[in-house]
């Protein structure tokens, strides 16, 4: 037996290849919760990223198309492997089921590294838990691959883990309806989500391993990358959550047309009413205040070409912001009078 399996008491059961996983385990508390977070979780998360995968997620992933394409990875990937485990543990083991884990797992890591430029909340905190998780996934998957290709204990980490980055929605809504935590609440969901699926997938070596990353990252960046300047604040995924002179909304708002939409949100961040144009400057104030990181913000405005579509008057018309930015303006008109910073 290796050391990680000694360590963190796995493969202390041998399955028959004969019948699936779930037909030959006992019903304890780690399945009932497997269950548990399956259902009041990933399947929310599955549904809602396709969602978001046909019609749009959260508009500061528009603004690159680096940006863009990693979300639609990261939805696609996410949403076949969480599939691909479920399908594992009702299934009969098999070693070819544990390599094509592997490969949407690195893909599934590879789409998480490009969006942590655009992660909400603290960053210390939440790129901290993002990295510590991947890492994780990282060495299971070696385990899986080189170690046991049949663990059902490794396939069950890396479901766990996974679900680090989806069980945060759990947390967070429960944590919005008891009013906690309310200056620092996606930070506060994101660690507590991933603490309480950390030690589902490692026992009592999860939490412990969780918080001495969270730390040692934390170090790394402040005295060694000295880069981070901004990061113990807590980003906005709403940017009008704190905002009290926000454009308010029309009372009959269901009969507004698209345009009519729009443009609310495109005078909303341009600052006055019927401007002509969206100033440069008002949209990296409203990219850094959702947490994107400022070379994503720099290489955005090169992508916008703003130059050369507004005659170098550092902005763009309410024409080429309809046009080209549906979801930006979609998204922004619903958080205006919202109270849901998540």
């Amino acid at each position: 037996m290796s050391v990680v399996a000694r360590l963190l008491n796995w493969d202390q059961m041998e399955y028959s290849l004969d019948a699936s996983y779930a037909s030959q385990d006992e019903f304890t508390a780690k399945i009932f919760l497997f269950w548990f977070v399956s259902i009041s979780s990933n399947s929310f998360a599955i549904g809602f990223g396709l969602y978001n995968f046909i019609f749009g997620a959260h508009p500061k992933f528009y603004f690159t198309a680096k940006m863009f394409y990693s979300l639609h990875f990261h939805i696609l990937a996410g949403a076949l492997e969480f599939m691909l485990m479920l399908f594992m543990y009702l299934s009969a083991p098999c070693v070819a089921y544990s390599y094509c884990l592997v490969i949407f797992d690195i893909i599934q890591n590879l789409t998480i590294w490009i969006q942590m430029s655009g992660s909400s909340g603290s960053k210390f905190v939440v790129n901290g838990v993002f990295i510590y998780l991947m890492v994780m996934k990282l060495v299971t998957d070696f385990y899986l691959i080189f170690v046991n290709p049949l663990s059902r204990d490794a396939i069950f980490a890396i479901y766990f883990f996974l679900s680090g980055f989806t069980f945060t929605r759990y947390t967070g809504m429960t944590m919005k309806a008891l009013n906690l935590f309310k200056n620092m609440r996606y930070t506060a969901s994101v660690y507590s989500g991933s603490m309480i699926c950390a030690s589902l997938a490692m026992g009592e070596c999860g939490p412990v391993s969780l918080y001495t990353f969270i730390c040692l990252y934390t170090v790394y960046r402040k005295y060694i990358v000295q880069k981070s300047n901004g990061w113990e604040n807590e980003a906005k995924r709403n940017p009008y959550i704190d905002n009290k002179e926000m454009i308010k909304l029309p009372q009959k708002e269901c009969k507004l047309k698209p345009e009519e939409k729009a443009r609310i949100v495109f005078d909303a961040i341009a600052g006055k009413q019927n401007a002509k144009k969206l100033p440069v400057e008002n949209l990296k104030f409203l990219l850094t205040t959702s947490g994107v990181a400022e070379s994503e913000i720099e290489t955005a405005i090169k992508e916008l070409a703003l130059d050369s579509q507004t005659g170098n008057n550092h902005g763009f018309t309410f024409e080429i912001f309809y046009e080209r930015f549906p979801s930006v303006w979609k998204w922004y008109y619903g958080y205006m009078n919202s109270k849901n910073e998540m």
